[in-house]
């Protein structure tokens, strides 16, 4: 009997749960908003209105996300902000977003970045030929905060649930050429 009350309990809740429907989950605000996505391994473009706005490469090892190229400030309005579209590419690669650890920026080519940088080797007293790794409260750390790339960062920490508790712990630019495009690294913890 006990058996034959237990196959009941079973078809009950078959007949419950058959009704209900499962929403696919919403399409994330990318393609709402007219951007284009094309990925190729570890890469992604993200395109809107025929011009490549950002484009990333993931490393899902070292949990970082690259910025190749940023053009988000040509793009139209009404637009999302990088640290939006970066968070929504984050996703697309299957990456939870409380696992990134870093963004690294290369090639920069920001004119509000380059003098960031260059205010903060200075304050801190490195050459372009020096590594300039600096922490919350270091020399050259003020400067560095002023870079759009930081504060898209520490936006991205200060808004998303996934990232509460975390924040900008440290960045470095590596030792380069004078007139060579820099690159930096912004890490999370």
């Amino acid at each position: 009997m006990n058996l034959l009350h237990l196959f009941l309990a079973f078809l009950t809740f078959l007949s419950i749960t058959s009704g209900v429907v499962i929403e696919e989950p919403p399409e994330d605000a990318l393609e709402e908003m007219g951007y284009g996505v094309d990925n190729a391994g570890t890469e992604w473009k993200v395109r809107r209105n025929g011009m490549v706005v950002d484009k990333f490469t993931i490393d899902t090892f070292l949990r970082q996300i690259t910025i190749k190229d940023a053009w988000n400030e040509l793009d139209t309005q009404p637009r999302l902000k990088m640290r939006e579209v970066m968070a929504l590419v984050w996703a697309r690669a299957g990456m939870p977003l409380s696992q990134l650890s870093a963004v690294r920026v290369e090639r920069i080519d920001n004119d509000e970045t380059k003098d960031a940088i260059a205010a903060a080797r200075r304050e801190a007293g490195f050459t372009v030929t020096e590594d300039l790794v600096v922490t919350p409260g270091e020399k050259g750390w003020a400067e560095l905060t002023d870079s759009p790339f930081y504060l898209s960062v520490a936006k991205l920490c200060q808004e998303k649930p996934e990232l509460r508790g975390k924040s900008v712990e440290s960045m470095s630019v590596p030792a380069g050429t004078e007139g060579r495009l820099d690159t930096m690294l912004i890490n999370i913890n």
